[in-house]
């Protein structure tokens, strides 16, 4: 696995061993990020479920600002705190070593917002609307930002439900799906 572009291109990004982390393929982390080209300059990004930071990683070597990685799982984290070192991201990097429910609680309480949300949690988790309802209820999506969630190809749009986002967009790579999901118009956020 490596960086695609950016300034650490062709950089390789190590994984933990073992089967719990799926980390994202070259083909469709491309693909991501070429529907998101616009949204990645100068983004604030944060990777739940962050496994290896793929992702985030790839956003802060294309030119985002700062990226936050969430990763519940010991080896993962250590692994992702590897990668972040050995690429000299620690500037524009925290990782979080915390489940993605009380980071989403931390990043309301500390006024975090965010440009850029990848979710990728395990396929045979139901997290996805539990995740987009409480990304809402606590507004930390900008209003122009972007929640890209990676799920199995067996995951519909009916079970990614949400009062304040729609999917905007949906991308299949064999047995993997995209889903791009954007602030529904005229609805506000939270309880603010």
């Amino acid at each position: 696995m490596r960086i695609i572009a950016g300034t650490h291109k062709r950089r390789e990004i190590k994984a933990p061993k073992g089967m719990k982390t799926r980390p994202t393929s070259d083909r469709v982390k491309e693909g991501i990020f070429n529907t998101l080209r616009e949204k990645i300059e100068g983004a604030v990004v944060l990777d739940l479920f962050s496994g290896t930071g793929n992702l985030a990683l790839e956003s802060i070597s294309r030119g985002s600002d700062f990226a936050y990685l969430v990763e519940i799982d010991k080896n993962a984290y250590y692994t992702i705190m590897e990668n972040v070192k050995r690429l000299g991201m620690s500037a524009k990097t925290q990782v979080f070593h915390l489940s993605w429910d009380k980071f989403i609680d931390y990043s309301a309480k500390e006024s975090i917002k965010f440009d850029l949300i990848f979710l990728d949690p395990p396929y045979y988790g139901k997290y996805y609307s539990d995740v987009l309802n409480k990304i809402s209820s606590l507004d930390i999506l900008n209003d122009n930002g972007v929640i890209i969630i990676e799920t199995s190809e067996k995951i519909s749009i009916e079970e990614l439900t949400s009062e304040v986002y729609e999917s905007v967009k949906e991308s299949k790579y064999g047995d993997t799906k995209i889903f791009y999901f954007q602030k529904k118009r005229g609805i506000e956020y939270g309880n603010n």
